[in-house]
């Protein structure tokens, strides 16, 4: 069961630290947004999580396993981590049907059980028809739905998503969203999504975790942080427009 712990992770650029102290338990089944100004580390820790960054210190654990320590490392192709982000455009020279099944690259399927897991997935997100078409020639809500089966296709019970909807309009957002709220639901996942609108965020997610400065301040219910905030930042950052299209603090008083 894919919860997720992160024991005192830290990372180091070149420039400096980017990470002081990620320190958190996210329980299997939960649905979290991670949220923060710009530059926090929001995105870092989904990358740190899926490995296509490496820690400096501490270790990641997934499901009881230990993916990242200072001895001990993983690859993404073997964490069973479904991950979406918004710089990560499908190839625009392979049909629909190639860019999922790279989903399967090595992770150690059979030719039969990975296209029987691709069928079943593409008729659960509607996509079926599109095997043969290439990206140019589907509409923005199509290519995020392309990407997500490629991100779930292979049974992965963790689903990271990296402000995965900037390109569609309100319209489609809101249809994605039910989306995945719906695969949250029915297929059990644990799903962490970055996202700069709060009202996303609320409408997906039961809890948060909010970073600042590669710090984990606070995470909780979102009536957590108004009624509760952990810092003065936090009380601050909740209660002032932050150009999410509306003020948070407006925002948790609906919930």
């Amino acid at each position: 069961m894919p919860e997720i712990v992160l024991d005192g992770v830290k990372k180091r650029f070149e420039t400096g630290w980017a990470i002081h102290d990620y320190t958190i338990t996210i329980p299997h089944g939960a649905c979290w947004a991670v949220i923060g100004p710009s530059g926090a580390g929001k995105s870092l820790l989904l990358r740190l999580i899926c490995g296509s960054e490496r820690p400096t210190k501490g270790r990641i654990m997934v499901g009881g396993k230990v993916l990242s320590a200072f001895q001990r490392w993983i690859s993404p192709t073997r964490r069973s981590i479904g991950y979406m982000s918004q710089d990560s455009p499908l190839p625009e020279n392979q049909t629909v049907l190639r860019i999922i099944r790279g989903g399967f690259a090595g992770r150690g399927f059979s030719s039969v059980e990975r296209d029987k897991a691709v069928n079943e997935m593409q008729e659960r997100l509607g996509i079926s028809g599109l095997d043969k078409k290439m990206p140019f020639q589907i509409s923005g809500g199509e290519r995020q739905r392309v990407a997500l089966c490629r991100a779930l296709a292979p049974g992965h019970k963790l689903l990271l998503l990296d402000e995965p909807l900037t390109a569609l309009d309100p319209h489609q957002r809101k249809d994605f969203l039910h989306l995945l709220w719906q695969l949250h639901k029915e297929l059990n996942l644990t799903v962490l999504y970055v996202t700069h609108y709060l009202e996303e965020a609320q409408s997906l997610c039961d809890r948060a975790i909010l970073v600042y400065e590669g710090k984990i301040l606070q995470s909780g219910r979102w009536l957590d942080f108004r009624t509760k905030p952990s810092s003065p930042f936090v009380g601050q950052f909740l209660s002032t427009p932050h150009g999410y299209g509306g003020s948070f603090g407006a925002l948790l008083r609906q919930g």
